[in-house]
C-alpha cells in the first residue's frame, strides 16, 4: 500500500508542476532614460508610448534623473517619443 500511495503523490506532484508551466506572461514593461544629443539627461520629460498594433498610447513622465518606466503593457511593438 505504501508504494501505491507514493505513486499517487508523485502523480499529483507532476500534475502541479505541469499546471504551473501553463501560465504565460502577457504583459511587459518599457524602461528607459531620456537624454539630449549631448548625453545630458532630461528630467521630467513627457514620454509617449504607442502600441503600433492597437494605436493605444500611454504617457509617463521621466524622473529627476531622466528615467521612466511604463509597466503592465500588453506584449507588442511600440513607438516611443519624448
Amino acid at each position: 500500500m505504501h508504494v501505491k500511495g507514493s505513486k499517487i503523490s508523485l502523480a499529483i506532484l507532476l500534475l502541479l508542476l505541469c499546471c504551473g508551466a501553463g501560465y504565460a506572461q502577457d504583459t511587459g514593461a518599457i524602461v528607459g532614460v531620456v537624454k539630449e544629443s549631448t548625453g545630458s539627461v532630461i528630467p521630467r520629460a513627457a514620454v509617449k508610448i504607442t502600441n503600433l498594433g492597437t494605436g493605444i498610447t500611454r504617457e509617463v513622465t521621466s524622473d529627476d534623473n531622466g528615467r521612466y518606466i511604463a509597466e503592465a503593457l500588453p506584449i507588442g511593438v511600440y513607438d516611443i517619443t519624448a
